[in-house]
């Protein structure tokens, strides 16, 4: 009877070494949700993400270690979400697909040296910890045990509370309830990242026939006999309530304060977050809610095109993905200072930009149209403006910190 016992406390110790290795996957909807004092929300999530990887054990039943080496790939990403929750409040999502196939080796070290100690510790004793448990468990289970764990997982699935939770809305349909829940858990949020980029992306080039044959049937005012310039400046996002002008303690814009041609809109804000999301909402005003309908339009670079202007698109901005791209390129001449814009050293500084707007200006012509995107604020800021504007202080360029 003691040799019994002790194998069936043997087998439910072995059992549940898996559940935990397993709940490391889920473990980052927890903490997501807890840090937003959402515990039933967080609760339920990791529940469901946590069934969705025992469904598969029963056809493991025979060979455990084979399917968490299938794992392995989720589980080294692990870290990386739970990190990404902690830091950044938000999931591994679309954003983060944009941001990573948007940027180059200097700007993601630039990011990771800030929390590079915190990320070596960590992975540490994550990678130690799941070694651990990966060599107390067993390489097979009884398959009643399978079955029964593979069994409840499906039927909790099936009856899950989570996909209700996420859509009430009686007109979609059972089992879009059930991939919507699954892409709004981790690794799913990844996954449909990519697949939206990737759709995205095929989007745009589907519709360029559609952008080329697109006409504003804009013109000239004949009665202009002028010369005509039209600059249009576009930087990166940054707090309105933090510019002198709008009222902040701070002199933090002493040249703009100078003037009196300036016009500050309080109530406006970018349709994006991101730069390959705003930008294209900034130049057709197609709205955020139409979205994907810039991608079928020119831009108001194309606009001036129409009307006879020689259009010009100057930039240290680099990586644009397809959605800013397509609207670039709609200009006739184009200024690109890309070498190494993202690193701390060899940087191209926004006022670099103006030596190139001024010889755009002396050059030939007599209607032209301007469009400068600046680096702006991009991160490390501290890396984006010359010594002698360093006025407030202490500043990333005298006291380095981590920033997030």
């Amino acid at each position: 009877m003691d040799a019994i016992h002790l194998f069936t406390q043997k087998r439910v110790r072995s059992v549940l070494l898996f559940l935990v290795i397993i709940s490391f996957i889920s473990s980052s909807e927890l903490i997501y949700h807890f840090l937003r004092h959402e515990y039933l929300n967080g609760l339920i999530t990791f529940l469901f993400s946590l069934f969705v990887f025992l469904l598969p054990v029963f056809l493991f039943r025979k060979n455990l270690k084979l399917y968490l080496k299938l794992l392995l790939p989720i589980f080294l990403l692990v870290p990386l979400n739970i990190v990404y929750v902690v830091y950044f409040n938000s999931k591994i999502s679309e954003a983060t697909v944009l941001v990573l196939v948007d940027t180059n080796k200097n700007e993601a070290l630039e990011l990771v040296k800030s929390y590079l100690h915190v990320l070596i510790i960590f992975f540490i004793i994550y990678l130690g910890a799941l070694y651990l448990l990966y060599r107390k468990i067993p390489n097979t289970i009884p398959a009643k045990v399978a079955g029964y764990i593979s069994v409840c997982s499906l039927a909790t699935l099936a009856i899950s509370p989570l996909p209700i939770y996420l859509h009430g809305r009686a007109e979609i349909g059972y089992f879009n309830k059930i991939k919507s829940a699954l892409f709004n858990v981790f690794p799913g949020t990844l996954a449909g990242g990519i697949i939206n980029v990737w759709h995205q992306n095929n989007f745009i080039k589907s519709r360029e026939k559609e952008r080329d044959k697109f006409k504003f049937f804009s013109k000239q005012d004949p009665s202009i006999t002028d010369k005509q310039v039209h600059i249009l400046i576009i930087g990166e996002s940054s707090r309105y309530d933090h510019w002198r002008i709008n009222g902040y303690i701070k002199n933090t814009t002493p040249h703009l304060s100078k003037r009196r041609d300036i016009i500050s809109f309080s109530n406006a804000a970018a349709g994006g977050f991101m730069t390959e999301w705003a930008v294209p909402l900034l130049l057709t005003g197609v709205g955020a809610d139409n979205y994907n309908l810039h991608a079928k339009r020119k831009g108001i670079v194309g606009a001036f095109n129409e009307a006879g202007f020689t259009t010009y698109w100057i930039t240290n901005q680099t990586g644009s993905l397809g959605n800013i791209k397509i609207h670039l390129s709609e200009a006739q001449k184009g200024y690109y200072l890309l070498t190494d814009f993202r690193s701390t050293t060899n940087v191209h500084l926004d006022m670099e930009l103006v030596a190139i707007l001024k010889n755009v200006l002396a050059s030939p012509g007599n209607k032209k149209f301007i469009v400068i995107h600046t680096l702006g604020s991009h991160y490390d800021y501290s890396a984006r403006y010359p010594d002698n504007f360093d006025i407030i202080k202490p500043s990333n360029k005298t006291v380095p910190s981590k920033i997030t």
